[in-house]
């Protein structure tokens, strides 16, 4: 965890709440650093444990100050071969330009910070980028970042946990309405 990345905070806490049993019917684990989320022999490299560790079943790729030019081919690679197997994979804030990368976001649409879009679209123009809050397009999901990674995280998951842990949810997080995908920047 990162205290100076916000994402990683709101992970470790949904963790706390998991393994306090205020969310059922999941495994939660992390944050993981991307090799250990979808490299069983780094995780065990690093001497991860977990059940998730290298084994993730939603991916997501929070961004970073070097986001926007992402170059470790070995983990692009991984990358572009775990969102196969994933149920679910997504981007926060700059981690889309990863997805993007990877080629995970070919002929799709996402979210990108308005700071962004036009350095990604020149980069990706075979990727509609969206002043959108968020954007769930099928099983690939994207925000721009900040508090808004709540607004997405609490959507793709309202039928899965159903409504009174939606509530409890809301407010730990002390959120008074979540946004759809519909608000822009």
């Amino acid at each position: 965890m990162n205290p100076a990345m916000v994402p990683t905070t709101d992970a470790a806490s949904l963790v706390v709440m998991n393994q306090r049993g205020q969310i059922d019917g999941c495994i939660s684990d992390g944050p993981l650093a991307l090799d250990n989320a979808v490299s069983v022999e780094a995780a065990q490299q690093k001497g991860l444990t977990g059940d998730t560790a290298g084994k993730a079943d939603i991916l997501v790729v929070l961004g970073d100050t070097k986001a926007t030019s992402p170059s470790n081919c070995e983990l692009l690679t991984a990358l572009k071969v775990k969102a196969a197997r994933v149920t679910k994979i997504g981007a926060i804030g700059n981690g889309v330009f990863s997805l993007a990368t990877a080629g995970i976001l070919s002929g799709r649409r996402c979210s990108v910070s308005y700071k962004l879009a036009l350095a990604f679209s020149e980069q990706f123009p075979d990727v509609e980028a969206s002043s959108s809050l968020f954007t769930i397009d099928g099983r690939i999901f994207t925000c721009v970042g900040g508090s808004t990674t709540l607004d997405l995280m609490l959507t793709l998951f309202v039928s899965d946990i159903g409504a009174l842990l939606l509530n409890d949810l809301t407010q730990h997080f002390q959120i008074e309405r979540i946004r759809d995908q519909h608000n822009e920047q």
